[in-house]
């Protein structure tokens, strides 16, 4: 289970960290799903040939409780939307079934940044 607390910062030169100010952060103050007005959801088996399947808005991988975000990966079989018969070749296609679900939230199409300080507190399994 990962807990995540999320601040970005942003300063116009490389100073002392009093100049620092926040332009971007989300606290966790709220219950449910994340704010859709700030994080976006990669959906699907995205990258690297891994073996979960990351599920969009599923409060089972990913929720906000107790002022965190909870982000769960699952041991489960999770059929896959995406799934195409013909494209047993194809790794994202060729899968009908998901031995793992995750979730990846990010702030693409809600916010970016060119330059700046990243601060995350954050609980990580050993």
């Amino acid at each position: 289970m990962y807990r995540v607390l999320i601040l970005i910062l942003f300063c116009s030169s490389a100073v002392n960290a009093a100049q620092w100010k926040i332009v971007w952060s989300d606290e966790f103050d709220y219950q449910g799903l994340a704010d859709s007005t700030r994080w976006n959801y990669e959906e699907g088996f995205v990258r690297n040939r891994e073996l979960q399947y990351y599920t969009r808005a599923r409060s089972r991988n990913a929720v906000v409780e107790n002022g965190m975000l909870v982000i769960e990966a699952r041991r489960e079989r999770f059929k896959n939307p995406g799934h195409d018969p013909a494209a047993e070749n194809d790794w994202r296609k060729g899968r009908e079934y998901a031995e793992y679900t995750s979730a990846s939230l990010t702030t693409r199409d809600r916010a970016g940044w060119k330059y700046g300080r990243i601060e995350v507190r954050a609980k990580l399994p050993t």
